[in-house]
């Protein structure tokens, strides 16, 4: 195995730091017992976990066992959401943040995005938020229109159609023209031209204003 890390004062072999085990995701190490590590862990249902890292990863522990007793108990307030559309979003947006083998880490969690704290410990608190903010099947969780692109909170974030995302994203180009900034994409709906000519015509060294003008006294 990898060289040891130091991770809260104890030495690790692996960092799982953030990484999701079914209903489970890893928070810390937090103490050891006869040389094994046992992980700090937050469920899904917002309860505190601590499980053995070799059972995490082999799959013989994935819930704090909340599960177990909510079935028991004929419960599916928390559970009846596991398969909800908007327990994949949380999962997903704690992945790019936390965990670094996510694809996306390295545009969210490497950058210092963050998720605030009563998101990060509560899929629940994130579920209420979501439907009392206008969540519909196909929208997109957004955290740059209203924030500064830095944290996922209730406060910073909302709720956009694809489009309008992508119109938002931080590394689309912006053009001011008669007073107006928009988007390539913008402006390529508003005045009929073809992103592609817009975009094409960039890379040759025309100036935009000398693009959008050609086009728009055509039309």
């Amino acid at each position: 195995m990898g060289k040891n890390n130091d991770i809260s004062g104890l030495k690790i072999r692996k960092d799982i730091s953030g990484m999701v085990f079914r209903n489970l995701t890893a928070i810390k190490p937090s103490y050891k017992v006869r040389n094994q590590t046992y992980w700090e862990c937050l469920c899904i249902c917002g309860n505190t976990h601590f499980a053995l890292i070799t059972k995490l990863i082999s799959g013989e522990v994935g819930s704090c066992g909340c599960y177990k007793r909510a079935k028991a108990k004929s419960d599916s307030t928390i559970h009846g959401l596991f398969y909800h559309p908007l327990h994949s979003k949380w999962k997903d947006m704690l992945n790019r943040c936390y965990n670094k083998n996510a694809s996306s880490y390295h545009l969210y969690g490497e950058r210092g995005v963050t998720v605030c704290e009563e998101w990060k410990n509560s899929f629940l608190d994130f579920y209420n938020w979501a439907i009392s903010n206008g969540w519909e099947k196909g929208l997109q969780l957004d955290k740059d229109k209203k924030g500064n692109g830095f944290i996922y909170s209730p406060n910073s974030c909302c709720f956009l159609t694809s489009k309008e995302n992508n119109n938002n994203r931080r590394n689309n180009r912006y053009v001011i023209y008669e007073g107006e900034r928009l988007t390539i994409a913008q402006w390529s709906e508003k005045l009929g031209i073809s992103r592609s000519i817009l975009t094409r015509n960039l890379d040759k060294g025309f100036s935009v204003l000398e693009i959008l003008n050609k086009y728009k006294n055509k039309k």
